[in-house]
């Protein structure tokens, strides 16, 4: 009745009841732990003084998880290099996924790639020449698949999309996962030898063509100006001006579009 690597909806749901399919054989969701680092972060609910910020990254991500029908276990780790050499060796041994929401970049207190190598994680990449999103660190621990993104809010939201997102369709069997095309409806420049994603507003003509409208953000941590996009366009790195009118990569985070 169904394929395998077919996400079960509703209508899966309703089309295995009416033939009497009360059991069926499914893939294990990844049990995965959300983390955010430092101890510039407060609860949400708290109002933080001039040097603190809430800790809107693991809702976010955790939130995001939940499209996959996923529930994350939200921590929080502060910036000691003892305390998380010990809180990651036991989340190592206790969960399939970690995404660790800060610490990978070069300042003082970016403990997270050091304490992961110490605790025998294979790195398999750390930094990647993109914008926003470039300090990105990936390796694995036996079963368990570690991610460490940056900081900053865009920059984190990128990074899932572009690499959890499809990590996660690839370990739950998923079959269907595309990255569609659309046409880039303003001329934009970037100078940087980097991978740019860019924030666009989509639209569908009335042509089924896929429309890109940039809405430009005060940077990696105006987490506010995704309310007002839909999705990243993704530039490559081997030029400079991008035409009206050019196909690019359009990483969707609103799947209800299309």
């Amino acid at each position: 009745i169904l394929m395998a690597g077919q996400m079960i909806d509703a209508t899966e749901i309703g089309t295995l009841a009416s033939v009497g399919k009360h059991i069926v054989k499914v893939s294990r969701n990844p049990l995965v732990a959300v983390i955010s680092t430092g101890d510039e972060l407060v609860d949400i609910s708290l109002t933080p003084q001039k040097h603190q910020i809430r800790k809107s990254n693991g809702i976010t991500l955790a939130s995001a998880l939940r499209q996959f029908g996923i529930d994350a276990d939200l921590l929080h780790l502060v910036d000691s290099e003892t305390l998380l050499t010990e809180e990651l060796n036991w989340v190592l041994d206790h969960y399939d996924l970690l995404i660790i929401s800060g610490g990978v970049s070069k300042g003082k207190f970016d403990f997270v790639p050091g304490v992961l190598k110490k605790l025998g994680a294979q790195e398999q990449f750390h930094r990647v020449a993109q914008r926003p999103g470039k300090p990105l660190w990936f390796g694995t621990k036996g079963r368990t698949a570690v991610f460490g993104l940056p900081g900053n809010p865009i920059s984190t939201f990128v990074c899932f999309i572009k690499y959890i997102k499809p990590w996660l369709f690839k370990h739950l069997g998923f079959t269907k996962f595309r990255i569609p095309n659309a046409m880039l409806k303003a001329d934009i420049e970037f100078k940087a030898p980097l991978t740019r994603f860019l924030e666009v507003q989509i639209k569908v003509n009335e042509q089924g063509i896929i429309e890109a409208f940039p809405i430009p953000g005060k940077g990696s941590g105006d987490l506010a100006n995704l309310v007002r996009t839909d999705a990243f366009l993704e530039l490559p790195s081997n030029q400079e001006m991008f035409e009206k009118g050019a196909y690019f990569p359009c990483h969707l985070y609103r799947n209800q579009l299309l």
